[in-house]
């Protein structure tokens, strides 16, 4: 009587987990989890490493591909990606990944959260079969499709993937061996993962980072802010006319020519081919009109110069002003 009580019990049980019972519905989130992967990060000193096998498998049976490469850079190559998951699903994950770094920029916490958010919120984002490590480099961040923003231990080590286990419990082991860094500690955990995991070979990618000083930060902003002024650089297209060009160079006109071999006189009193009589425009005046010339545009052309380099200056100092506002400073 007890034995066919319990067998019946057993098999209501098993009736309730295949219709969707609490059983099905705790163990598909685990299901979900599962990655045939293994990217491991460590973070130790002033360095952080990244580190990805490169096997791509179909279903549970077949490795299809060895050199894949499941890392990344985000963030104008500020920030490490390493995906467990299908590739499609990666990449829209690191184009979202990589909105939110430019809405959020110098704010890696942030921006994931939102990300988490989203991804989480959004019905068709809800699909996306896919979990990733980000870090640079002074923090590390685990997120999945379950809206879960997971920082480190002290330690500072993650994994994800079917070997991620086995890689963060290896890289935990050693991180706290003295003349051990962080590369060394990332070869040596997964190569000990990779050989029990299947779903991994032992062909990696490796990523790092290196904590930067606040002098080499300045150096790295002042860099940036010198090149956006370089870029906006307005030169002058204006030609210069060599000074050299004196009132002897200036060819001599045919009527002055003939009123100095007659004199004074008689070249007041002959009137010119058109008309008009010598006292309107001697050939002095005429011979004196290319220096005039010459000695204006030289004064406005340095005026001009003067504005350009005065405006690309102001620019360079702010570098919120547009286009417009430089050239509207040019002619004030």
């Amino acid at each position: 009587m007890f034995r066919r009580a319990l067998s019946s019990a057993v098999t209501a049980s098993g009736r309730h987990a295949a219709r969707g019972g609490w059983v099905s519905q705790q163990s598909a989130p685990l299901a979900q989890q599962k990655r045939n992967t293994t990217i491991l990060c460590v973070r130790k000193g002033d360095k952080v490493v990244i580190m990805g096998d490169r096997q791509v498998t179909l279903g549970e049976k077949y490795s299809v591909k060895s050199t894949c490469k499941k890392l990344r850079r985000a963030g104008e190559d500020t920030v490490l990606v390493g995906f467990a998951g299908s590739t499609a699903d990666a990449m829209t994950l690191l184009e979202k990944l990589e909105a939110k770094l430019t809405e959020f920029p110098s704010q890696l916490l942030r921006a994931c959260v939102e990300l988490a958010k989203e991804w989480r919120g959004d019905k068709s984002m809800r699909q996306l079969n896919a979990s990733m490590i980000v870090a640079n480099d002074t923090e590390s961040l685990e997120i999945d499709g379950l809206g879960n923003v997971i920082t480190p231990e002290d330690d500072g080590v993650l994994a994800i993937g079917s070997g991620g286990l086995l890689a963060k419990s290896a890289a935990r082991a050693l991180v706290d061996i003295e003349g051990m860094d962080a590369d060394s500690i990332c070869q040596k955990a997964m190569k000990i993962a990779t050989s029990i995991d299947i779903y991994s070979n032992d062909n990696y990618n490796v990523d790092s980072l290196t904590k930067k000083t606040e002098a080499e930060k300045a150096e790295e902003e002042k860099a940036k802010k010198t090149k956006k002024g370089e870029s906006l650089k307005v030169e002058p297209r204006i030609t210069p006319i060599p000074k050299e060009a004196t009132k002897d160079e200036s060819p001599p006109s045919s009527e002055g020519a003939a009123g100095d071999s007659k004199g004074k006189g008689k070249d007041k009193e002959q009137p010119s081919k058109g008309g008009k009589s010598g006292d309107d425009k001697t050939a002095s005046n005429i011979s004196s009109e290319p220096d005039e010339f010459d000695r204006m545009f030289h004064k406005y052309e340095s005026r001009i110069v003067d504005k350009v380099e005065k405006a690309v200056r102001s620019h360079s100092e702010s570098p919120a002003a547009s286009s417009t506002d430089v050239q509207s400073s040019m002619w004030r």
